[in-house]
């Protein structure tokens, strides 16, 4: 497990130890003769987590101080090459891994065995399966090796999960960073599940052919349909679901991916080009298929061309890889081919049997036609079922019957159509929508969801789950973040039961603080010098701690618990008040009134007494005394 991390550069953060573990206290000292000196202090007090993980460890702090950029270090760290390495040390439960070469003196064991020092050199080079041989730093920069996650920690399986895009592993050209594609490991040791990586991932699953690079798909619809997939799989295979959910149905729409494919490569050519004619009078033969008089032959028909259109497009695909000459164009070829296998044909079933059968390209797919018939068959029986509302476009099926969603998601992932039912062929024609859930809720079984797809796919080898948790609540609200941590463990002790999981999650959200000792938190601050190491300055004992004790910590909010524009707008009135401005004194009068706070309200209503009220009545005063003269001279004027 990982147990501490020292950075001595990198991105901004320099000197910046971060003891990763609760169980370990670790620091770094600068010793006389340059060298560094890694202390190591075991920790008596009981872990309260130990029901539901090995360890967890929350890295808080404000907007800037670097805890994103401490897991992106991880990650570098464990898996990425020469040229994008940090300069410091990660320490595991095995072995010290020098990435700065530095001099380090250290003397502790874990469980017993020592600790194991590794260089640099060897973190560039070594392979398990390769052990006879060493490069340098400078033979091996071009040489793609395993890294430490498969080296050194080849029984650990890391998962990293941010809820937001992090536009800084974006790239130019709409790439961005994402699993092997960018670190040198197998699929199995790290799963990139932030945002940014799986709406990459899920357009590639969605729209899988590379070939023809005709792009129709919107990669954020294609997200969406595919977080859906996974939030049904995670809820129909009854997952650990630690709230109660308030979903009644799930309503499925037929998407326009395939359709618009054909449509852009139409806008390809002109009126007067022939392959241009022979399509539109294609598309216009499928269109004028005569409506049916129920709903569901109305959406059978709109489902059979949709996936009609996607075969076509695979066809076209398939046929640029086998190119009959120089005049050969694929998107031509599958146009002619399709007028004349159309030819004599009246209904989308036969165009479809048609295509399945006779398509050079799709001869392995014995199995597809008859597998999306039963499905439109299952459908039809279930027409007059209560828990399915069939449209023309959309079907709204009952989170109760899980044996239809199951078939629907069966055929949106790949049917089995290849020869011995080994290959699968994805149909990519519904998308999702789900009644009744809250934006948090929403937020809260991506995660859990994404988490719980990637199970299955863990490594046979691996007995450690490390998860790294950027900012997960983020989008949360104040309600749904106190209960956070509980959720998060109900779900880790049954989905990870079989493995020991480490969880390194980073906020700055108090509420979430409240569920952690204080041995479980890292408290990141900066100051003019950069990041450092802090604590909470007021608080000591910060499990169970009063929410807004945290709020009010200099730690968290040093100009108190007042929104800028509010105290900005108090301090005018007081302003006025002390100026004893007359002509602004009634605006000064109404924001008294507005305050929430009593002891606010109060002192504000006192300094305004004693600078106008007060006044106000001495003028009274003494109007009254000069009225009262005026009546007594007046009388003695007449009585002489």
């Amino acid at each position: 497990m990982i147990l501490f991390l020292w950075i001595k550069d990198y991105r901004g953060l320099e000197n910046l130890g971060v003891n990763l573990t609760a169980n370990y206290s670790f620091e770094m000292k600068l010793r006389s003769d340059d060298s560094y000196e890694l202390v190591c202090q075991k920790n008596d007090t009981p872990n309260l987590f130990k029901e539901f993980v090995w360890d967890i460890k929350a890295i808080v702090g404000k907007n800037g101080v670097g805890k994103s950029r401490i897991l992106s270090c991880l990650i570098q760290d464990l898996m990425s090459d020469t040229k994008v390495k940090f300069n410091g040390i990660l320490v595991t439960d095995k072995y010290l891994l020098n990435r700065g070469d530095l001099e380090i003196k250290f003397n502790f064991s874990y469980n017993g065995k020592k600790v194991k020092e590794i260089r640099n050199v060897d973190i560039v080079n070594y392979s398990r399966r390769d052990t006879h041989r060493y490069l340098d730093e400078s033979k091996s920069e071009h040489r793609r090796g395993e890294k430490i996650i498969d080296t050194y920690l080849h029984d650990h399986t890391i998962l990293y999960y941010a809820p937001l895009i992090n536009y800084d592993r974006v790239w130019e050209g709409e790439y961005a960073v994402s699993g092997s594609a960018a670190f040198e490991v197998g699929p199995s040791r790290y799963f990139d599940l932030s945002t940014e990586a799986q709406i990459l991932a899920d357009r590639d699953s969605y729209a899988f052919l590379k070939n023809l690079d005709i792009p129709t798909e919107s990669e954020i619809l294609c997200h969406k349909s595919r977080e859906s997939e996974r939030v049904i799989n995670y809820i129909i295979e009854d997952g650990v679901i630690p709230f109660k959910l308030n979903i009644t149905h799930i309503t499925i729409h037929l998407n326009q991916n395939s359709i618009n494919y054909w449509e852009s490569i139409s806008r390809l050519f002109t009126f007067d080009d022939e392959p241009y004619s022979k399509l539109s009078e294609i598309f216009l033969k499928f269109e004028k298929i005569p409506r049916s008089s129920n709903k569901f032959g109305n959406f059978k028909n709109q489902f059979l061309l949709r996936v009609i259109y996607h075969l076509l497009r695979f066809v076209a695909d398939e046929k640029s890889n086998f190119s009959s000459g120089e005049n050969s164009n694929p998107i031509i070829d599958t146009i002619n081919e399709l007028e004349q296998k159309s030819k004599d044909i009246d209904t989308l079933e036969e165009l479809l049997e048609k295509i399945c059968s006779s398509f050079e390209v799709l001869e392995n797919f014995n199995r597809l036609n008859s597998e999306i018939i039963a499905f439109l068959e299952l459908l039809e029986v279930n027409t007059k079922n209560k828990e399915v509302h069939i449209s023309d476009d959309y079907i709204r099926v009952s989170i109760r019957e899980v044996n239809i969603l199951k078939e629907f998601l069966r055929f949106s992932g790949g049917l089995k159509v290849g020869p011995g039912n080994n290959r699968n062929k994805n149909l990519p024609v519904f998308s999702y929508d789900f009644d009744g859930l809250s934006s948090g809720e929403k937020s809260f079984l991506h995660l859990l969801s994404r988490i719980h797809a990637k199970i299955k796919d863990l490594d046979r080898n691996s007995e450690n789950i490390v998860l790294l948790l950027d900012e997960p609540e983020i989008a949360f609200h104040p309600e749904w973040q106190l209960n956070f941590v509980n959720f998060l463990l109900k779900f880790i002790r049954e989905e990870f039961r079989k493995f020991k999981c480490q969880v390194i999650i980073t906020s700055h959200s108090p509420l979430i603080i409240s569920d952690f000792p204080a041995e479980h938190i890292v408290f990141l601050d900066k100051n003019k010098v950069g990041s450092f190491v802090s604590g909470l300055r007021h608080i000591q004992n910060t499990f169970a701690a009063n929410v807004h004790a945290i709020y009010t910590d200099a730690f968290f909010l040093q100009n108190g618990t007042l929104g800028e524009f509010a105290k900005e707008t108090i301090k005018k009135a007081i302003d006025i008040i002390k100026a004893q401005d007359k002509k602004q004194k009634h605006f000064a009068k109404y924001v008294i009134d507005f305050v929430g706070d009593d002891l606010i309200r109060n002192q504000l209503q006192e300094l305004y007494n004693s600078n106008f009220v007060k006044q106000e009545n001495l003028e009274e005063q003494y109007m009254r005394l000069i009225k009262e003269a005026e009546r007594i001279k007046e009388k003695m004027q007449k009585d002489n």
